[in-house]
């Protein structure tokens, strides 16, 4: 079953556009929704950070991590 938010989900349509992320998509968002850190975020009636992705990590946080790892 697929996470009930995946269609209005931010997180998911940018996933799936970038394709480098696509595994998280298809593990997070068709499968494993519930373990997903937006969903139990919305769950809690909290709000979502825009750019949280499934783990929770933040996407700046994410651009920083490949940054130093290029180098």
């Amino acid at each position: 079953m697929s996470c009930p938010f995946m269609e209005s989900c931010p997180a998911y349509a940018s996933m799936v556009a970038g394709r480098s992320d696509s595994h998280l998509a298809w593990a997070f968002c068709r499968t494993i929704y519930r373990d997903c850190s937006r969903y139990k975020t919305l769950m809690a009636g909290e709000a979502v950070p825009a750019d949280m992705m499934p783990t929770g990590e933040l996407g700046s946080a994410r651009v920083r991590k490949r940054a130093k790892t290029s180098r």
